[in-house]
């Protein structure tokens, strides 16, 4: 019973002792974490690597936390870009965090102007040219099926010079004209003929918070179409070629001028005596 006392008491005191030297070993750190304004930034993430234990900067940007010398802190916040500071024998560490230039700068266009992605809450979706010329289609209508979700594209013909598509915006929303308004550098105007090489960006409007600036005539959907423009810097030339075919699966055969002219007299006959049975007289 005392041997098992003993075990217990110098248990107890070599974890005591283990406790105070990883205690000794840890530092408090502390800094401010601000942005390329000079703004603090509240609520960025500061986390340990190795021990995956972390904090939250306060309303003022303000942080502190207990690591070992040599282990890593990583400061993180959306829309910015992660840091990473390796702690040595500094108390205080300054953090200024830069913005996330891929995707938050990215530039959405939206109704009459221009958001960034980040801000844009509405439902929009959009293409860019580069993606639009990798379709072989001559009809840029045709290069959209597919590409863009809520976007549907119906072809009726493939007739040369007819092969323009339908293009309804999640759905028909009418029996009648369910056609989306189409604006072409703020211009309302049809845009198949455009060549797909003229084409910035395509942006699809399709919920009523982003097409409300245009009233009854968005409730079909909107379809912002911004061509090139031009700019500074050394001339630029691009090349791309493209080959296709087109073969009729079946031929229809076709009537002579004989053929012809005894089916109209048929279909002429069969209509006078139609008008003569409905419109005749009752006695």
């Amino acid at each position: 019973m005392q041997m098992k006392q003993v075990f217990k008491t110098l248990f107890f005191a070599f974890f005591t002792l283990a406790a105070s030297f990883t205690a000794a070993a840890q530092q408090e750190v502390k800094g401010v974490v601000t942005d390329q304004a000079g703004e603090t930034l509240p609520g960025v993430t500061v986390l340990v690597i190795e021990t995956n234990s972390g904090v939250i900067t306060n309303i003022n940007g303000e942080y502190v936390i207990r690591v070992e010398r040599g282990h890593t802190l990583q400061f993180s916040f959306v829309g910015m870009v992660t840091q990473r500071v390796v702690v040595g024998d500094m108390l205080s560490i300054n953090v200024m965090l830069e913005f996330d230039a891929i995707g938050l700068e990215e530039i959405q266009v939206v109704a009459y102007g221009e958001q960034r992605r980040v801000t844009v809450t509405g439902a929009i979706s959009s293409i860019g040219g580069n993606d639009l010329v990798k379709s072989p289609s001559a009809n840029i209508t045709n290069s959209l099926a597919g590409r863009i979700s809520g976007l549907a594209a119906v072809q009726n013909t493939g007739q040369p010079g007819a092969d323009e598509a339908n293009l309804f915006v999640r759905g028909r929303a009418t029996l009648n004209n369910s056609s989306p308004l189409v604006i072409v550098d703020g211009v309302e105007r049809p845009f198949s003929q455009i060549d797909p090489q003229e084409v910035e960006s395509i942006s699809i409007l399709k919920d009523a918070s982003a097409t409300a600036v245009y009233g009854v005539r968005g409730a079909n959907g909107v379809i912002i179409v911004t061509t090139k423009r031009g700019e500074r810097g050394p001339v630029r030339i691009s090349v791309s070629t493209s080959a296709g075919m087109q073969r009729a699966n079946m031929m229809a055969s076709k009537s002579n001028s004989l053929e012809y002219a005894l089916a109209y007299n048929v279909t002429s006959m069969m209509v006078a005596a139609c008008q003569q049975i409905c419109f005749r007289k009752m006695p």
